[in-house]
């Protein structure tokens, strides 16, 4: 998140997606959305650790900020670990969400790897996909 932070500062566009989740449909103006499995932590230390991985859900955390002093302001708040939850970001837990935009492409980060796609982009946690095997001794 803090690699994803800094990129937004400096290439800063807006953007207005509609997030489409729970049956409602809001407008979001925000230069960074992070959608991630499970639920993030924000505030440091923990900041991007999860307390779980097996909720099944999806983490969507949106900046509030307005401008880019605003977002320069958020960036040093969270670097020096004083970022202000409800002044800064948004979070929302969501098994399921649809991102929409009037861009014909949106540039995504994806595992590490930055792309583009066009949207609608649908988000869908699969809770209990996936089959992990530990040794006994790792339990």
């Amino acid at each position: 998140m803090l690699a994803a932070s800094i990129a937004a500062l400096r290439s800063y566009r807006r953007l207005k997606v509609v997030v489409s989740a729970g049956g409602g449909t809001r407008i979001v103006k925000t230069p960074l959305v992070f959608i991630g499995n499970n639920a993030y932590e924000v505030g440091f230390p923990e900041m991007g650790s999860r307390t779980r991985l097996n909720k099944g859900c999806l983490g969507l955390i949106t900046l509030k900020t307005k401008g880019f002093a605003g977002l320069s302001k958020a960036a040093f708040r969270l670097a020096a670990g004083r970022l202000d939850g409800a002044a800064d970001i948004e979070t929302m837990q969501l098994p399921e969400l649809e991102i929409r935009s009037s861009r014909r492409r949106l540039r995504i980060a994806r595992d590490g790897e930055v792309g583009f796609m066009k949207p609608p982009l649908r988000f869908r946690s699969l809770h209990k996909a996936l089959r992990v095997i530990v040794p006994a001794n790792n339990r």
